[in-house]
C-alpha cells in the first residue's frame, strides 16, 4: 500500500461534508457557528480494516475475462 500522508485531524463531522475543520478542542468552531452538534474526533489509533474480498473477484474476472459464473469456481471464505 501507498502512503499518502497524514490523515486529518478534522472532526468527524467536517470530515464527512468534506470541508476544512479548525480542530479547536473538544468542539470544533465550524460545527459551532453553524450550530451543529460536533460528533468530536477520531481515535488516531482506530484501526481501520476493509473487506477487500468483492474487489479482489472483480479484479480477478476482469483479468481472466469472466464476466458470469465466477461465483462458482471461486470459493468465498465464511464470516
Amino acid at each position: 500500500m501507498v502512503n499518502t500522508g497524514k490523515p486529518s485531524g478534522g472532526c468527524k463531522l467536517c470530515k464527512l461534508r468534506r470541508i476544512k475543520c479548525d480542530e479547536a478542542k473538544p468542539f470544533c468552531m465550524k460545527c459551532k457557528k453553524a450550530k451543529r452538534d460536533c460528533p468530536g474526533y477520531s481515535d488516531p489509533f482506530e484501526a481501520k480494516i476493509r473487506d477487500q474480498t468483492q474487489a479482489t473477484i472483480r479484479r480477478f474476472r476482469k483479468m481472466r475475462g469472466d464476466t458470469t459464473g465466477a461465483e462458482s469456481r471461486i470459493s468465498l471464505p465464511q464470516q
